[in-house]
């Protein structure tokens, strides 16, 4: 059974793992080992993990089967908008339905929202797929991804309706 839950200070080291095994297995043939590294230990720092628990208007959530942390979800709100900054499933977990019920979940938080946006990188066309399949669309391309202008985005958007919301 899949729970969705809120991260909690004892989830962090596990989260970070999550993070980190999934960057890499996902970008080091694009970018690199190294670079990923580098990215990872500055997005995802503990500290930095730590800081995004409990903040008014966002949700950091865990997506657990059987006590096992399998992926992760942090977005933020502001008024009807939500900015989806992070979704990530384990490799080994991944096309099996967990990335679209964590998405639900955390769109779910957030039940004014009209519409939802997030940054995905230009060479996952798997992320690119899994949004497309939940109704996101692109809307442009991107400068940057999160503060790095090493890495090349695609803005994808999505309206809400009451239902998803």
């Amino acid at each position: 059974m899949l729970t969705i839950r809120d991260v909690e200070p004892r989830d962090i080291a596990v989260v970070r793992h999550l993070l980190v095994a999934t960057w890499h297995a996902t970008y080091d043939s694009v970018l690199g080992g190294d670079k990923v590294t580098e990215i990872t230990d500055e997005w995802h720092a503990p500290d930095t993990l730590v800081r995004q628990i409990g903040v008014p208007g966002t949700a950091f959530l865990v997506a657990e089967r059987d006590g096992e942390v399998i992926a992760t979800a942090y977005a933020a709100c502001d008024g009807d908008a939500i900015m989806l900054r992070r979704l990530y499933v384990l490799p080994a977990e991944q096309q099996r339905g967990v990335g679209a019920v964590l998405l639900a979940g955390t769109l779910a938080r957030f039940p004014a929202a009209r519409r939802v946006t997030l940054e995905v990188e230009r060479a996952n066309p798997p992320a690119i797929r899994f949004y497309e399949r939940n109704g996101f669309a692109q809307a442009r391309l991107g400068a940057c991804c999160g503060d790095r202008s090493d890495i090349q985005a695609i803005i994808m958007e999505k309206a809400l309706t009451r239902a998803e919301a």
